[in-house]
């Protein structure tokens, strides 16, 4: 078969090739849509209006053959041609339909690191860095560390970016960076279990926190009011 185009009226392979006194129906079929040549798109006199078939380059060739003019204009001197054509069951369960990859569908069940932008990695890479270099790689998995101790430099590092720092005075480290890798550390503790959890009791501070939101609501309404 020659390269498949849009407009190309073209048969299923076995309405040609169905045995002697086979009752197979008769009929043709249109190419509506070729995609980079290697999808393609048929409709069928038997489909509901917009309805179509989709076939991969190979498997197409294999199962539809071009119709000739002479055999279109047979076609449609006989009026039964489309009331015979094949049912919509029977074109689309034949043609090839696209199969998920087992991978991609337990993949889809994890993660999706490719999320995080690359450039936050970078900068937090930068960190993990500048640490390693002067306490070890991974020291707080065989040197267990306190809480507040990187609740305290989170805040210091997200002072300083507030205030129009960018990078750390003594390293380069962007701020930011800094705090990604504390928050980093502390969540890899978490799961670890290796994490010394001196943060103090805990507080109501989500309930006061919506307190304060509906607080700030009712004064923004009453403001609108007046």
């Amino acid at each position: 078969m020659d390269k498949v185009k849009v407009g190309d009226v073209v048969k299923w392979v076995d309405w040609a090739n169905r045995p002697a006194g086979g009752d197979a129906p008769r009929g043709v079929s249109k190419v509506t849509e070729v995609v980079r040549d290697t999808l393609i798109y048929v409709e069928d006199t038997s489909l509901t209006a917009g309805e179509r078939c989709l076939a991969h380059e190979e498997s197409f060739r294999d199962t539809w053959e071009l119709v000739s003019t002479a055999e279109q204009e047979a076609a449609a001197e006989e009026p039964s041609a489309r009331a015979a054509a094949p049912s919509h069951e029977q074109v689309c369960s034949t043609a090839p339909t696209a199969q998920v990859n087992p991978k991609a569908a337990y993949g889809a069940t994890k993660p999706s690191v490719g999320l995080i932008p690359p450039i936050a990695l970078l900068h937090e890479a930068m960190a993990f860095e500048d640490g390693a270099r002067k306490y070890g790689a991974y020291n707080w998995r065989t040197n267990p560390v306190e809480a507040m101790t990187y609740v305290h430099a989170i805040y210091r590092h997200l002072g300083l970016w507030l205030d129009g720092d960018e990078l750390t005075s003594d390293t380069n480290v962007h701020n930011l960076g800094a705090i990604r890798a504390c928050c980093g550390i502390l969540l890899d503790s978490i799961e670890a279990g290796i994490l010394i959890d001196n943060r103090p009791p805990k507080a109501p501070s989500d309930a006061v926190q919506n307190r304060l939101k509906a607080q700030k609501l009712e004064e923004a309404k009453a403001r609108a009011g007046k």
